[in-house]
This record gives C-alpha cells, sequence and structure tokens, in this order.
C-alpha cells in the first residue's frame, strides 16, 4: 500500500489441496472497482466476472507476491478447497480470511465454459 493507492488491494488465492491456482485482485482506482484474474505466473486468466472485461493494464504484480503464494500454499494445506485472502503492504504479507464459499457459490464467470473448468479443479475424491 502506497500513498498513490486509493484503497488495499485484495489477493485472493483459490486454493486446491494446499496449491494456489487463482488469484484474483481486487482493487479501486480512480473510483472504479477492478477484478481480474490472474495463473500464479501473474499473467492475465481468460475469464471474469461482471459484465465488463477487466483492463488487465491496470493490475501490477505486487512485491509480495513470492511470499503471499507461500503463505497460501501453508493456510490451505490438507484443505479441498478454500480461498485466502491476503494484503501486501509495505512488503509485509497480511493474512486477511479464509474463505469456503466464494462469493456464497452464486458469481458466474464468463465466458461460461469456465464455470465448469473451475468447478472441476475441486477433486472430492482426493486423498
Amino acid at each position: 500500500h502506497d500513498e498513490n493507492q486509493e484503497e488495499l488491494i485484495d489477493y485472493k488465492f483459490f486454493c486446491f489441496h494446499g496449491e494456489p491456482r487463482i488469484l484474483q485482485v481486487t482493487q479501486s482506482k480512480n473510483g472504479k472497482k477492478e477484478v481480474g484474474y490472474f495463473n500464479m505466473e501473474f499473467l492475465p486468466m481468460p475469464f471474469y466476472t461482471g459484465k465488463i472485461k477487466p483492463d488487465y493494464s491496470q493490475f501490477s504484480k505486487p512485491a509480495c507476491f513470492e511470499k503471499m503464494v507461500g503463505i497460501a500454499e501453508k493456510l490451505s494445506k490438507d484443505i479441498v478447497h478454500v480461498r485466502i485472502d491476503l494484503y501486501c503492504i509495505n512488503d509485509r504479507v497480511y493474512f486477511g480470511e479464509y474463505t469456503f464459499h466464494n462469493a456464497g457459490g452464486i458469481v458466474r464467470f464468463s465466458p461460461p465454459e469456465w464455470n465448469g473448468v473451475l468447478g472441476d479443479m475441486i477433486e472430492l475424491t482426493k486423498d
């Protein structure tokens, strides 16, 4: 978080059996909320929520990214699926929350085939 930033940026790691697979970044710039989805190389994913595709030029990889990935791995160990919310403030990582049902499980992704692709990441039979 720096003085040019309007609000804290939320980094929400979608983890499956201790493996962060998807990162949702939620930020506000110029009074506009932006939500983008990234893989673990911080490359944009080909899906989105809401009515408008995000402007990925408005997002930047946080200084704490690798540290956050490691923390998300540890916190999600032995959990079938959980979203781990973290913050990067002055190069330090802060924990937000565990979320077991992202948006209550009712948010739809676009294009629609991604609802199934993401749902298939949950392996209920994995030991």
